[in-house]
């Protein structure tokens, strides 16, 4: 691979958020990974009506990621 070459994976997908009170709704993530930064993935989580909200940006690396990794 060059060095200016890298791959992206992205995946979007609905997850349920799920309130105290057991209120349910749908939010819209994208997930993705840049083999630039082989360590991390970022999400985005879309709120709905998007009219209503900014996305939401996180990154975790991926020790944070794995069940086992280090706390």
């Amino acid at each position: 691979m060059m060095a200016n070459d890298h791959d992206t994976v992205l995946a979007t997908m609905i997850f349920d958020l799920v309130a105290p009170a057991g209120v349910i709704a749908p939010v819209g993530v994208e997930l993705r990974y840049d083999s630039r930064n082989p360590y991390e993935i970022s999400m985005k989580l879309n709120a709905e009506p998007a009219a209503l909200a900014q996305p939401v940006m996180a990154q975790f690396s991926r020790n944070r990621l794995d069940a086992n990794g280090a706390q």
